[in-house]
């Protein structure tokens, strides 16, 4: 896949051996992908995940790669630890990142050595959900534990309901009970109580 050495050329091997080429089966990928601390623990090996790659961003449906994670590094990537004065490592401002490994089949070849790739981890899934937007859902929970939620009634007053919660992301919040289909859910009222509304 590279070849850094050409004939006639003068190799040195003072410090470390120096490389020819290197070669590798293209027919399997491993991903290696960047986790922020934030996020590392809700990784777990098995879980599933996806992924696309830059190249197919402009495509009409950008073709995903779907894999199980195998393995999690323990330690993050040696970038290069700067000490301070007094020996110490310096403080680092920038976030610490985790190595998260998959593999994938590459029989067709469309997978390339040092690609960029966006990965999704799936750490919950729902099928056939009632989802509202995290907008129309209050903050806190009321005395009862319960979330709330504001809707229209058929005079179009809003009225607030209370609801069980399910599986979320990071726009949306599957709902158990509290709501039914066809509902018109506020997300949001202003001061001359004019409401934007979502029929979900």
């Amino acid at each position: 896949v590279t070849l850094d050495a050409r004939e006639g050329q003068t190799l040195t091997s003072t410090y470390q051996t120096p490389n020819v080429m290197r070669v590798a089966d293209l027919s399997g990928m491993t991903v290696w992908a960047e986790v922020s601390e934030a996020d590392i623990r809700l990784i777990t090996v098995g879980m599933p995940v996806t992924f696309t790659t830059l190249g197919g961003q402009h495509d009409h449906e950008p073709r995903q790669w779907r894999s199980t994670v195998r393995q999690i590094l323990p330690a993050p990537p040696n970038s290069g630890e700067q000490t301070a004065d007094n020996g110490k490592p310096a403080a680092s401002t920038k976030a610490v990142m985790y190595t998260v490994l998959f593999d994938v089949s590459n029989e067709d070849g469309a997978l390339l050595p040092q690609m960029t790739a966006q990965v999704t981890f799936v750490s919950a899934r729902a099928r056939d959900a009632l989802v509202v937007p995290l907008a129309a859902v209050s903050a806190e929970r009321d005395a009862t534990g319960q979330y709330s939620v504001r809707v229209l009634d058929k005079s179009r007053a809003p009225q607030t309901r209370p609801v069980q919660l399910g599986v979320r992301s990071r726009h949306e919040v599957q709902v158990l009970a509290g709501l039914e289909a066809d509902m018109m859910v506020v997300t949001g009222e202003n001061e001359e109580n004019r409401i934007p509304w979502f029929k979900w």
